[in-house]
């Protein structure tokens, strides 16, 4: 099922979506596959920890996040202090996350990005708390409502 967070959150700004059912997919790039969309079609998000607090970031489901440099340099902190959420900090900081389905709306307040490879995407395909159901939106959309800076947070 979809996450109620996530429905309250676009249907509150009149966003128009599409839950698109699916087989069960752990990772973004099974979703994809089980879609029969290419993988730039479908966004992943991951929670980063920074001292800043956490920030989620939104890539394509094929790409490889650009953790020690271009996050690093994006928040200002050291190599070392900014790193992937574990899965039992974000069980206690964010107890209504299935992981492996996160979703970058509809919950706190945190920081979002958008890399620019998704941001060139008329439409994406998002996780939203399911591994058998997604939400498809337009992605000016999602920049609006994440109130997200578009960079770039891929490995070269």
């Amino acid at each position: 099922m979809v996450s109620p967070a996530l429905t309250r959150a676009l249907e509150g700004h009149g966003v128009p979506c599409q839950v698109v059912a699916h087989p069960h997919a752990e990772r973004a790039l099974d979703e994809a596959r089980a879609l029969g969309v290419e993988p730039q079609s479908v966004a992943k998000t991951l929670v980063v920890s920074s001292p800043q607090g956490s920030v989620w970031v939104v890539i394509s489901a094929s790409q490889r996040l650009d953790l020690p440099d271009k996050v690093r340099d994006l928040l200002g902190a050291g190599a070392k202090k900014v790193r992937p959420a574990s899965e039992e900090e974000l069980a206690h900081d964010y107890p209504e996350l299935n992981l492996g389905a996160s979703r970058p709306l509809g919950g706190r307040p945190d920081p979002v990005f958008l890399d620019r490879r998704v941001a060139k995407r008329e439409e994406i395909v998002l996780e939203a708390e399911s591994h058998d159901e997604s939400v498809k939106l337009r992605t000016q959309d999602l920049l609006r409502l994440a109130d997200a800076p578009v960079v770039d947070l891929l490995q070269d």
